[in-house]
């Protein structure tokens, strides 16, 4: 398509009046103007479409970014939750475990501080004199002494001759009781 302007040189030119060659120029437009304006039209065009995919993958890039600080901070929101969670229970078993310990101790203390009736075992054969101090609960008792040094084995085989708490005495569990033993074959 031809574009055809027309210059008036020198004068005005009326309605209906038809230029003269003399007076005018005719300057037609080349194809090659057209084209060019259609060429930048598209690259312009082009560049707008390039700037429009660059701000949407931006603007993905930046929901995909935000999502996954959302889903970091859930994370570490959870994590600290539990580790929480952990450190109570954790607390909770140590005062548990202190308690427990505490309980034992003053039992122990308590036990410890009970006081029996020493029970007379002298004449009783060496385990039937243990099952009597065991039932007493004293914890303490041992055989100290033998003729000739000997250590009982078998203690049926073996007879208390003396003890170093009387009989009846009242004394704490834990108190050291010493026993003089004898076996039946040298009475």
């Amino acid at each position: 398509m031809a574009v055809s302007i027309l210059c008036v040189i020198g004068g005005i030119a009326s309605a209906g009046d038809q230029p003269t060659g003399a007076d005018t120029q005719t300057v037609s437009a080349s194809g090659a103007e057209n084209e060019h304006e259609t060429a930048d039209k598209a690259a312009a065009d082009k560049a707008a479409a390039e700037k429009a995919a660059a701000d949407k993958a931006a603007a993905e890039k930046a929901a995909a970014d935000k999502a996954a600080a959302e889903k970091a901070a859930a994370d570490k929101a959870a994590a600290d939750q539990a580790a929480a969670k952990k450190a109570a229970a954790e607390k909770a078993a140590k005062e548990k475990a202190a308690e427990e310990k505490a309980a034992e101790e003053k039992a122990a203390k308590a036990a410890a501080n009970r006081r029996v009736a020493m029970p007379d075992l002298v004449g009783l054969k060496l385990n039937i004199a243990a099952s009597a101090w065991q039932n007493r609960g004293l914890t303490n008792v041992t055989v100290c002494r033998t003729p000739g040094g000997d250590v009982p084995l078998w203690f049926s085989n073996w007879r208390v001759i003396g003890q170093s708490v009387p009989a009846g005495k009242k004394i704490k569990v834990g108190t050291e009781v010493c026993l003089d033993a004898m076996k039946d074959s040298d009475m």
